[in-house]
């Protein structure tokens, strides 16, 4: 559909606590509602996702279903084989957007049309205290994996997700070597909600996903796209050894 400005991807794993208010976010957006497009993939949920999912069934353009929990990474790409949208905008079901998101990330695309990824700033919430994170759009690690506009196809040539814990940052990595532009906003449009059950609440996990992105990526490629303070320890005692 070539008027269709983005498709908006929710994957979802035992989210039902946070999932409803995600999705009302989506639904009330000041952009009208025939310029995007919501995709829902429950990811083999066993918790109340479900029928979550079922009361918002009539405002969703397309609800898929894993049978068994497949992973983050293969949900995210289940979603994008069917999106249609010029622009790809990933939102996790604990997160929810403000309400001029999307209009803001269009105006922001009309702008500088041949721009690939368009970084936004975000409001932290954890626990009672909300604070802003801006993003630099020369530093890819300051981007988060939610919230984020993407053109479609870029993400396409550059293979998707492939199954890495910084699942963002590899898939930023990939566009920007193939030569993806990218801008940013300064005004924060995503809530991103930080609680215990984060895939990055753990420092092991999230060591060993920066070891596996060293494997994959040199440290100059991983130098000349940004920095990151876990990463440039771990880097350093690697150079050291």
């Amino acid at each position: 559909m070539p008027d269709l400005f983005a498709s908006l991807i929710v994957a979802t794993y035992n989210q039902g606590e946070f999932l409803a208010e995600c999705l009302d976010s989506l639904i009330s957006q000041s952009l009208p509602r025939f310029e995007f497009e919501l995709i829902v993939v429950n990811d083999g949920s066993t918790d109340a996702t479900s029928a979550v999912i079922q009361e918002y069934s009539s405002q969703l353009d397309e609800v898929i279903s894993h049978e068994n929990q497949q992973g983050l990474v293969a949900a995210c790409n289940t979603g994008l084989k069917q999106a249609r949208g010029r622009y790809f905008i990933r939102v996790d079901s604990d997160d929810y957007l403000e309400h001029t998101a999307l209009e803001q990330l269009k105006t922001a695309a009309a702008k500088a049309p041949s721009t690939d990824i368009i970084t936004p700033a975000y409001w932290i919430l954890e626990g009672q205290e909300t604070t802003i994170l801006r993003t630099d759009p020369s530093n890819l690690f300051t981007w988060m994996a939610g919230g984020v506009l993407l053109n479609r196809e870029s993400v396409m040539r550059a293979g998707g997700y492939r199954n890495y814990y910084w699942e963002e940052y590899d898939l930023y990595l990939r566009m920007l070597r193939q030569g993806s532009t990218v801008s940013g906003i300064s005004e924060p449009i995503l809530h991103y909600r930080k609680h215990g059950e984060n895939m990055t609440a753990k420092k092991d996990a999230r060591v060993d996903g920066w070891n596996r992105l060293i494997e994959t990526w040199s440290s100059a490629e991983l130098r000349r796209f940004g920095n990151h303070e876990e990463l440039e320890e771990i880097l350093l005692s690697d150079e050291v050894r």
